[in-house]
């Protein structure tokens, strides 16, 4: 138990602009991410460990972390859910928060304040009934009943209709209903089995060695009455409002254009923005205050409405913290466009702000890509802090990782905020708001483009341009453009169409692509798209939804990231033509499903990037060969086998000492035959009499015309980690003639009536540069098949591309000393 009965924290006590001349550094969603937590602290220019940055990273207990003096602290909340260090990294804030009480300051997020529900929830009388409802901000998801229902199915093998209660009971336990919790209602799904690497780590001893019962008591233990947790709860605060800025966990204001500023549950609105801090901090440690003095159930719930579900101390706050808050919620609040764009606020939001003499907000709880994004109002500014969906998949600190290798750091001081950072393709920026030093540039929207940052160039680069970002949904377009095209575009108002660079890439307004969906085949995947559509569990998808999936690009990307080797056109066609009505189950059946190998006339030009590799195994030892492996020297060996042609084969450079390597290397294979191709790779570690194995993997063919990028896990002795790759086939249009069978049942033309659809042979946009950096003359024309369903030809999976390396569906290829971006499109 880390915490003194001393502490030097004090409970919910508000702050008020009193301190000056101070600089901050603030830190947003770390959500357990021990790894990245670590990173920031080794960035900072206002913490540092007290010993290595090595000890920190292994460390199997909170660290000691020193602020420099003169500096201040905010973290903007959300401590865990989303990996496996939520304990020590809590633990360490209390540790600095105890250290520095005056200089540190801790923000309540929505999944902090979600863990006040599990004294009530867990407690011991709780856990013997079956029947309990979804909470009521989730009420369309499924029952607990429900959910053991089908626990009990599949571990005694048998119909769900023949589960009786008794079955049920087999499996009704503790840990069985805080799943149960995570999964329904805090948006955790993965978050069991983080604590359960977590615990493993803080113990020394084997993941299989923590049970299911030493994870729910962790979970239980942090928030009983010396939980750290529970610390962190009487500690934290709703709003900050130091010098002159506001800092808040969500937002100022909600979708519907009410604010939140202003706002406190039960109270009259209060007009003064330092009141309202003292306000709403007074009435938020009250909330934590009622649920320690009654933290269980008066009466449990027993329907999914908010009366039902407050019959607890610290309703109100956790009301509050849920997106169906009762009144505007500074947690939760959220304020982008539905493309999740950053929004401009109203102006006379803006016009209080100013006259409040509020002149900065600072805001997390909606990632913002690979750094954070300033929205300009003047001399007002929005700063977007959370950047945890900076690198969607990257699965490179843990499996389900999504920040990958970006970083950055919020510092104000005084009139300036800087921001500073290195992106997930290492390029490193840096740009400045307000004051005489403020970037004019940065902020600025370009149609519908912004400009994120200031880029200093990769670190073996010196070239200075700008980011330029568009949202689109779950995914952020990233363009590099000179401050003279930047300033054009501005004077004439026009949108950027021809960046220099472009790329692709996945981010977050959600948990839309969250990788743990895919850890039950794909079933929660196709649960969470059917349910956000509002198809209650086991409903029938009507002919008019399953059209609208097939226009919604947002959905087919969604379905191809979980399901990669699923054609979408024969899915849609399957969908369109099927005589039994199609539900969750029958929709996930044939996402799994594959083309199979049938006659498939085939010409053209196959692209592989080889990117990466993740969690290889170490196979050579240190001190001449004696004690245990501690790195490898990879490399890949890929190969083509094209109808009757000898095999054809490419190799990677190796990548010495090193079990997390970076290719980024692209290689052609020629393409002609009655079948698909047979892709394959196999990856040895060098050595200098003989390579040894590390692992080998099969690649499915890009038949559907866009970059499919793939990671593929590692099979034979021993292997371990997985590869990732991006391939594209590019057919040749004199040679190649599309089959008249369709790829799915062999019996029909996939295009319906017209066997040859237009999209195959009309070129769509410009050329594509394939080559590396150094050959970039070596050009090839893009040409759009497997048009997404419902669109015209020009709609196609490669579209405008003049003298751009990576476009919507594009691909560019990499080298270590070269920054050409890889899109991640298709996934």
């Amino acid at each position: 138990d880390d915490r003194s009965s001393d502490s030097c924290a004090v409970r919910g006590l508000p702050e008020t602009p009193k301190a000056r001349n101070v600089r901050i550094t603030v830190l947003s969603d770390v959500k357990g991410h021990w790894d990245y937590f670590c990173r920031w602290v080794d960035h900072s220019e206002a913490v540092r460990f007290a010993g290595s940055s090595e000890e920190a990273r292994a460390a199997k207990g909170p660290v000691s972390v020193q602020l420099e003096q003169g500096w201040h602290l905010i973290f903007l909340g959300n401590t865990c859910d989303e990996g496996p260090g939520a304990i020590r990294f809590t633990k360490t804030l209390l540790q600095m928060k105890r250290s520095y009480p005056d200089r540190v300051h801790l923000l309540l997020g929505p999944r902090d304040v979600m863990k006040m529900r599990l004294t009530s929830e867990l407690a011991d009388d709780q856990i013997g009934s079956l029947t309990v409802p979804p909470v009521y901000w989730a009420a369309d998801t499924e029952s607990y009943m429900e959910y053991v229902r089908k626990i009990a199915t599949a571990s005694e093998h048998m119909p769900e209709a023949e589960v009786d209660e008794e079955a049920m009971r087999k499996h009704n336990n503790k840990a069985v209903r805080l799943q149960y919790m995570l999964e329904h209602g805090m948006g955790a799904p993965r978050d069991f089995e983080f604590r359960r690497k977590e615990l493993a780590v803080l113990s020394g001893t084997s993941v299989d060695d923590v049970s299911d019962d030493m994870v729910a008591d962790s979970y239980l233990d942090a928030v009983d009455s010396h939980g750290y947790l529970r610390e962190y709860l009487v500690n934290a605060q709703v709003a900050v409002f130091l010098n002159d800025t506001l800092f808040v966990h969500g937002h100022v204001l909600v979708e519907d254009n009410r604010w939140a500023l202003r706002s406190i549950p039960g109270q009259d609105d209060v007009a003064d923005v330092a009141r309202w801090v003292v306000g709403i901090n007074s009435w938020a440690a009250n909330e934590v205050a009622n649920w320690e003095g009654s933290p269980s159930w008066t009466t449990a719930p027993t329907a999914s409405t908010r009366e039902a579900w407050s019959a607890r101390g610290g309703a109100g706050l956790i009301d509050y913290a849920c997106p169906a808050s009762q009144v505007p919620s500074a947690l939760c609040a959220r304020w982008v466009d539905g493309d999740g764009t950053p929004r401009s606020c109203p102006e006379a939001l803006v016009a209080y702000l100013k006259g409040q003499g509020v002149r900065r907000v600072v805001v997390g709880n909606v990632p913002q890509g690979n750094c954070p994004s300033l929205v300009l109002h003047g001399d007002l500014t929005v700063l977007m802090a959370d950047t945890s969906y900076s690198q969607v998949g990257s699965d490179l600190a843990f499996e389900g990782d999504h920040r990958g290798t970006a970083v950055a750091e919020v510092i104000i001081d005084g009139p300036t905020c800087t921001v500073r950072g290195v992106t997930e393709d290492q390029e490193f920026v840096e740009y400045k708001s307000g004051g005489p030093r403020g970037d004019p540039l940065v902020g600025r929207v370009l149609g519908k483009r912004f400009v994120k940052a200031r880029c200093l160039g990769r670190k073996d680069a010196d070239e200075v341009s700008y980011l330029v970002a568009q949202f689109a949904g779950y995914k952020v377009e990233y363009s590099h453009l000179t401050e003279d095209e930047v300033v054009q575009a501005l004077k004439s108002k026009a949108e950027v169409l021809t960046p220099r660079h472009q790329r692709t890439v996945l981010t977050s307004c959600g948990d839309l692509f969250d990788a743990s969906m895919t850890l039950d085949g794909g079933a929660a995947a196709i649960r969470h798209l059917l349910g956000s559509l509002g198809v209650q569990p086991g409903g029938e998808l009507s002919s008019e939804l399953l059209q609208s999936l097939a226009e919604n690009t947002v959905a087919c990307d969604f379905i191809g990231f979980h399901f990669p080797e699923c054609g979408l056109e024969d899915l849609w066609k399957w969908a369109r033509e099927c005589t039994e009505p199609v539900n969750e189950a029958s929709l996930l059946e044939r996402c799994r499903h594959k083309l199979p190998e049938v006659p498939f006339p085939v010409a053209g030009q196959l692209t592989i990037v080889v990117v990466s590799g993740r969690n290889l195994r170490a196979a050579d030892r240190a001190m001449m060969g004696f004690g245990a492996p501690v790195s490898s020297d990879p490399y890949v060996v890929l190969k083509c086998i094209s109808g009757d042609e000898k095999p054809q084969t490419h190799t990677t450079k190796v990548v010495n000492k090193n079990l997390n390597p970076n290719w980024n290397e692209t290689f052609m294979f020629n393409v002609k035959g009655q079948r698909l191709p047979k892709l394959s790779f196999e990856t040895f570690d060098k050595d200098m009499m003989k390579s040894d194995f590390l692992g080998r993997g099969n690649i499915p063919f890009p038949y559907s015309g866009k970059d499919m990028r793939i990671r593929v896990p590692l099979t034979g002795e021993l292997a371990t980690g997985h590869i990732e790759l991006v391939c594209r086939f590019e057919p040749d249009e004199e040679a190649f003639v599309w089959p008249a069978k369709d790829l799915g049942t062999a019996s029909e033309s996939p295009f319906e009536d017209d066997p040859v659809p237009p999209a195959l042979v009309a070129p769509v946009g410009n050329k594509i540069d394939l080559a590396s950096p150094e050959s970039s003359a070596q050009t090839r024309r893009a040409t759009a098949y497997f048009s997404p369903a419902g669109s015209d030809a020009d709609e196609g999976f490669f579209v405008d591309a003049s003298a751009t390396k990576t476009l919507q569906g594009g691909m560019s290829p990499s080298d270590d000393s070269e920054s050409d971006e890889i899109s991640v499109a298709s996934m």
